[in-house]
């Protein structure tokens, strides 16, 4: 991995003798993420089914990398709470019915990680990417092989819990509900449907469930996309 620092007006530049390498050749790197008070920047080896943490230090570079191999295969992405916490999607593989599940962790001292909730079914296929509500009581994941989408409630510690039955909204077959996210407000969540060509829109009720608004249709169908983002 290279790191590198922005200037006053956004551009990029490399810091020198700042490159780490993970712990493997074809390692399957899929996801890197930072912490919110930028000390971790942890990154999934898919390969090895190994989380990688990395210190941040001041100057931007990364300290000794600590591995910790998930429990559960496929893991996937990962992606932090506000408190620090980190949620791991953990992708499994395909080959039964309803097999992804999702696990929360604590960062150590020490870059180790300790399991919060470990493994909780997301009860569909293709859990790849989780959004997170700005206030980290919310998290919700897409289903994609199974087209739905589930929903836990997230405590200060990191402990996962459904809400209601898990899963809180089904699409129709072939929606491909590859990625989501929260709108910064945290009043919305968007679904990008690539098999559909759609953006799915759903309301965030206080207790966690959604509103299934409609979608904002018009994309092109089954071209790849792959990430969506939201102000």
């Amino acid at each position: 991995m290279d790191v590198f620092k922005a200037d006053g007006l956004g551009r990029l530049h490399e810091v020198p003798n700042a490159k780490v390498f993970l712990t493997g050749t074809n390692s399957g790197a899929s996801s890197i993420s930072v912490s919110p008070n930028g000390q971790w920047l942890v990154a999934i080896e898919k390969a090895s089914n190994s989380l990688d943490v990395f210190p941040i230090h001041p100057d931007g570079t990364l300290g000794t990398v600590a591995t910790t191999k998930s429990a559960t295969p496929g893991i996937f992405a990962t992606v932090f709470t506000p408190n620090g916490q980190l949620i791991v999607s953990e992708n499994q593989p395909n080959s039964g019915t309803d097999t992804s599940s999702i696990s929360s962790y604590t960062i150590n001292s020490n870059g180790t990680l300790s399991a919060v909730s470990q493994s909780l079914p997301t009860y569909g296929n293709g859990n790849c990417w989780n959004a997170i509500t700005p206030d980290g009581k919310w998290a919700y994941v897409d289903n994609a092989g199974t087209f739905t989408v589930a929903g836990f409630s997230i405590a200060k510690n990191g402990t996962l819990v459904p809400i209601g039955g898990t899963i809180l909204s089904t699409l129709p077959d072939g929606a491909a509900n590859l990625d989501m996210t929260v709108s910064g407000d945290g009043k919305f969540l968007f679904n990008l449907q690539s098999g559909s060509g759609a953006i799915g829109v759903f309301s965030i009720n206080s207790d966690g469930t959604l509103n299934q608004l409609g979608d904002i249709e018009g994309l092109p169908k089954t071209v790849g996309f792959n990430g969506i983002a939201a102000l």
